[in-house]
């Protein structure tokens, strides 16, 4: 009996052997790639001493690295979110949970065993072929034992990435969480719908702008490097790929429903877009 992955957004993400490449080439990205200091990401060095002084990143997989602090697009993400929660007055017992939910795998944890389940005849080579990141690379180390598995700030960035759906953080003061997924309230800390939320006094933190702005509008991101990354993982040979541009005023909702399988590409300067092209894939007919 073959089980079904439970979550859509888990579904719409990895659909099929394309997208599946190019989440691997994704999360090679966010986690080897992408290396900035303290001073790249607009954090003040004493309160980030702080914050760690007082354990607010105890436990948790988090910089990892030895020497002064050099962070990777994921735990750069999480900076973010930490720095906009201490200028609104969070302080570090309401931040901490968000940061455990962030390192956690409650999100996609019962959707890889079950990915994992249905991939246990795999070709290692396949595999770990560096020209063509597969997902499954991420997953398993070798003779399919699980290496890692995907933390809920890695698999929101990409969604965010992936599908162009907004993330937020909504919480209140009494530390209750929700997490929007383009429409969707998912309760992460606490016992307070969404509904309960709205109704009393609340933030609504966007952590897709944080993404905008390092990865999709290109702002600090070496260009040639993502090309690189991405070019081998997103073209098949049972693929065709038409590529069009579109008018910078186009509803881009209405562009994303106009076919099933494609990606756009948005480029901005000074706030504006001044340009969106896109690449529509079908399948090759035989």
């Amino acid at each position: 009996m073959t089980q079904k992955i439970h979550s859509n957004h888990w579904q719409e993400l990895f659909p099929e052997k394309y997208f599946e490449c190019a989440a691997a080439a994704a999360l090679n990205l966010y986690r080897y790639h992408r290396k900035v200091r303290l001073s790249e990401i607009d954090i003040n060095k004493r309160n980030f001493n702080y914050w760690k002084n007082n354990g607010l990143f105890s436990d948790l997989s988090f910089n990892s690295q030895k020497g002064w602090a050099t962070f990777n697009g994921v735990d750069e993400m999480a900076l973010l979110t930490v720095g906009e929660l201490w200028k609104f007055g969070f302080g570090i017992e309401y931040i901490k949970p968000i940061l455990n939910f962030f390192y956690g795998e409650s999100l996609a944890k019962s959707d890889i065993e079950i990915y994992l389940s249905d991939n246990k005849v795999v070709d290692l080579e396949e595999i770990f072929n560096p020209e063509q990141p597969n997902l499954l690379s991420f997953f398993l180390q070798e003779k399919n034992v699980v290496k890692h598995y995907l933390n809920n700030l890695e698999f929101l960035m990409l969604v965010i990435g992936r599908l162009n759906k907004n993330v937020s953080l909504i919480m209140d003061s009494k530390g209750n969480l929700n997490v929007l997924i383009g429409n969707e309230a998912i309760c992460i800390i606490g016992n307070q719908s969404l509904s309960d939320l709205l109704n009393g006094t609340s933030l609504n933190l966007s952590i897709s702008k944080f993404h905008i702005n390092i990865y999709q509008q290109g702002l600090e991101l070496n260009e040639d490097l993502m090309i690189k990354i991405f070019k081998k993982s997103f073209f098949r040979d049972d693929k065709e790929y038409a590529f069009e541009e579109l008018t910078t005023d186009v509803n881009i909702n209405s562009a994303l429903k106009e076919h099933a399988n494609q990606d756009i590409k948005i480029e901005i300067r000074n706030k504006q877009r001044v340009k969106i092209s896109r690449t529509i894939i079908t399948s090759k007919i035989k």
